[in-house]
């Protein structure tokens, strides 16, 4: 049976210089760790991506919102999305569970989200299951007036341990940049086109 090991603020330092962080502390000690000081708070952050990126788009909002509300056709204008297949339509007709398949840059993550619309001004989702630890986001719309919308896409994701391991570093900007931009700017070209 392993025993755990409480680290020092001392021993915190000398682990965060080795870069391997708990795989070396664990090599080392030879002991699962209850990570002592600020170590703990450094490693719950690594890997998570969250944001939102906002865009000006010249075209009404009911537009804007449709596009993004036809989950099917959303591959073709949504860059990081590889395909969805509808799972469940609510009493609407709508989407209500959708199985995903997302290029994240470093892998191909599928994820099972659970749609909810607000009609003209918001959709939101949440993962079910999926590769990652948890996934929610959103689309907001906001009419701007002649024919113009503001639509915001929001999205917060925790990849887990083994994803987020490789999520460091330059690569994370790379991912967010991917995920976030790809999605509002993808929207704003699709809605403006004639």
């Amino acid at each position: 049976m392993l025993k755990w090991l409480r680290l020092t603020n001392t021993k915190t330092r000398q682990l965060r210089k080795s870069k391997g962080l708990l795989l070396v502390a664990r090599r080392r000690y030879g002991a699962r760790i209850r990570l002592g000081g600020d170590f703990a708070g450094y490693l719950r952050g690594v890997g998570a991506i969250s944001g939102e990126r906002t865009v000006e788009i010249a075209a009404p909002i009911g537009r804007c919102y449709d596009i993004a509300a036809d989950l099917d056709s959303s591959p073709e204008w949504q860059g990081s999305l590889r395909s969805v297949d509808v799972l469940e339509l609510d009493a609407d007709g709508r989407p209500a569970v959708v199985e995903t398949v997302s290029d994240a840059k470093v892998k191909t993550i599928r994820a099972r989200l659970r749609f909810s619309f607000e009609p003209s001004t918001g959709i939101r989702w949440v993962q079910e299951e999926g590769d990652t630890k948890s996934l929610q986001g959103s689309w907001r719309f906001e009419d701007l007036g002649g024919d113009r919308t503001r639509a915001t896409y929001a999205l917060a994701v925790d990849p887990g341990r083994m994803l987020g391991m490789l999520l460091r570093g330059p690569a994370e900007g790379r991912v967010r940049e991917h995920l976030l931009g790809g999605a509002a700017e993808g929207l704003k070209a699709r809605a403006e086109r004639p």
